[in-house]
């Protein structure tokens, strides 16, 4: 994982600088063109997510 990272139990979001986050007048954030993707168990952040089938 690098500092451009966040993740929790059930997503990872890649991509995350300053050019990508803004904040508006009353504090709330804007994440621009990051890469999602659900936590699971061979990303290696110990998530336990799955896709579903179509």
């Amino acid at each position: 994982m690098d500092e451009n990272t966040y993740f929790n139990e059930d997503y990872i979001i890649g991509d995350l600088h300053a050019g990508n986050v803004m904040k508006d007048g009353d504090g709330n954030l804007y994440f621009i063109d990051t890469v999602p993707v659900l936590n699971t168990p061979d990303e290696g952040y110990g998530g336990t997510r799955e896709y579903g089938r179509e």
